[in-house]
Formats: C-alpha cells, structure tokens, sequence
C-alpha cells in the first residue's frame, strides 16, 4: 500500500483535505469562494506548490465544498472528478440546497425559501472525470476507490483509501456531540445504509466535510441510535 499523509485544511465552516503520496496530491473538496490561499499554505507548508496537485475530487457540487476549484484548475491543470448526475450543476456554478434532515436543517431550509434563496452560486468548472456507481483511482493519484453515496444529495460520493480513510463529504457532520447525523440531506432514509456500507468497506477513519476527524467506533454508536 502506498504511504498516505492527510492535511486538513479548515475554512471555519467547512473541510477540504490534500491527502498526500510519494507521488501525487489529491485535492478533495476546495472549501468557500476567495479563500485559495489557505490551499497554497497548505500546500508551501508540505513544500509542495499548486501544480503538485494532479487530480480534484469533488465529494458534491454544493457551494461550500466548489467555492476554489475553478481556480484550482487554472492554477494546477489538475483534473476535476465528479459524479455524472452533478457534473451539470458543476459546468453551470449553481448547485440547489439540499432539503432538511434534523429540526435544524428544515427551520434553515424554510428560512431560505422565505428569503427566496434557492442554491447558491460557484465559478463553473467543467469536469474531466466522472464517476457512476464506483470507481478505482489508483491510476489517478488516489490510494482508493470512489463510491457513490446519494443520500446528502443526489452525486455525493465517499472516498476510500487502501488504509481505511474515508472522505465521506457531507454523509457524516461532525458539528454536534456525540452525533454524525447531517442537518441537510434529499434523501435522509440513505444515509444508514451508507453508513454501514463504508464500516464494511473497511472505513477506520471519517474525514468529513464539516467538523474535526473521528473514528469508525463513533459511526457504530450512531448507527446503534438510529
């Protein structure tokens, strides 16, 4: 298996990770519009620069989440992978809000409509890469697979690597005690049998789009709950 290193890269609200090998960086996730330069500390900080980035793997289209990646593109030349049912969102810039999963999430929701707030724009990228069901990346700079996971919306998908780290994107929140359950999702029903499969898939640890990483053990104690 090949070494991995995983640098998280937190833009308050939201995750993007540069997971590192002895030959490629992956981008996965590029955080909110105009805060490129946390990418490139990133990067200078691994002594590495923009165009160390081969491949920009986007878990959904949702704003938060493709706020840098078009210029990620210009800046790297990387290749842009995305599931087929959102790669159109991704070459318009505009992604819908997801629906309300928690009392929370339909009280945001509901105050969105209220304001006429539909989605939310991004600068357009159109993707090199798109994946179905499941995809190997070993060829593509990524120690793993890619699986889709259609419960946050209807493209998310989960990255696994060889060593058991998982990128699941907004499938598990890290923003609550002592839960993962997201506060928006279209298709809320999904996400336990998600769960579960990426825990059979040999998930060890979550890196997820919202919060700090955790263990597989806390997916099963959600999974107990639900």
């Amino acid at each position: 298996m090949r070494e991995e290193r995983i640098h998280r890269i937190n833009f308050h609200r939201v995750n993007a990770y540069l997971l590192e090998t002895e030959d490629s960086i992956v981008l996965i996730d590029s955080g909110l519009s105009g805060g490129y330069t946390r990418i490139e500390r990133a990067l200078e900080d691994l002594g590495r620069t923009n165009t160390d980035i081969h491949l920009i793997v986007l878990t959904h289209t949702h704003y938060d989440h493709t706020g840098n990646a078009a210029e990620c593109v210009r800046k790297s030349g990387a290749k842009v992978l995305v599931h087929r049912l959102e790669a159109e969102q991704l070459r318009k810039g505009f992604s819908p809000f997801p629906k309300g999963a928690s009392p929370l999430g339909r009280c945001v929701i509901r105050l969105a409509g209220l304001l006429s707030f539909a989605g939310e724009a991004f600068d357009p990228v159109e993707a090199d890469i798109l994946m179905d069901e499941e995809l190997d990346l070993h060829s593509s700079g990524f120690p793993g697979t890619a699986l889709h996971t259609p419960s946050h919306s209807k493209g998310s998908l989960s990255l696994l690597t060889d060593r058991g780290a998982c990128f699941p994107g907004d499938v598990l929140f890290n923003i609550l005690p002592r839960s993962v359950y997201p506060p928006f999702a279209d298709n809320p029903e999904l996400l336990r049998g998600h769960w579960n499969m990426l825990l059979e898939r040999g998930a060890r640890m979550f890196y997820p789009g919202h919060g700090a990483p955790f263990s597989r053990e806390r997916v099963e104690a959600a999974l107990r709950k639900f």
